[in-house]
Formats: C-alpha cells, structure tokens, sequence
C-alpha cells in the first residue's frame, strides 16, 4: 500500500464501496488522516467530498435544532427573537443547498 504517499485517486479507488456508507467513511477518513502528511489530507475532496458534505448536513441540522427551541415564542418581540429567526432560516437553506449537493 502507498502509505504516507496515498494519494486522493488511489484512495478514492480503494474506498470506491463505501462511498454510501456514511459511517464507515468516517472512520476511513480518521485513518487516512493519520496515514498521510497533515498538510496532504485536506487533498482528498473527491475520496472525503461526499462525507464532509453529510458532516455538514448534520451540523446544519443540529444548529437549526439548536435555534428552533425558542423561535416560536410569540412574547418574545425582541432583536434577539429576530437574530433567532434569521439564523434558523441560515440553517434551513444550508440544509436544503447541502442536501442538494449529497443527491447528486
């Protein structure tokens, strides 16, 4: 195996069947993380894209979750009500956009 000079494209071919397997790719992503020179791994977008991007889609989820405890609080007229309600719908088309990009 290429070890410390695995490159994107030989990764890519080897984990090519777990592409669908979010977890599984995790991990593989913490071990090619550990194989490879720090300054290397950020070079594996087309092994890694699709992982990074369902990170991100839950990371959305999450902070909309977050902001949706106490947006609907209609006594609530403050600024800080509406920074709320701006960060959901932030979160609400990052979900969408980042959806967009794990469906193709």
């Amino acid at each position: 195996m290429a070890g410390s000079k695995l490159n994107d494209d030989q990764a890519y071919n080897i984990l090519k069947p777990f592409q669908n397997d979010f977890e599984t790719m995790k991990l593989f992503q913490s071990v090619v993380g550990n194989m490879v020179q720090p300054d290397m791994f950020n070079r594996f977008d087309k092994t890694f894209g699709k992982t990074n991007n369902l990170m991100m889609l839950v990371n959305s989820f999450e902070i909309a979750e977050k902001t949706v405890d106490n947006l609907f609080n209609s006594k609530d007229t403050s600024l800080n009500s509406g920074v709320k309600l701006a960060m959901f719908m932030d979160s609400v088309s990052n979900i969408e956009k980042l959806a967009d990009t794990v469906e193709s």
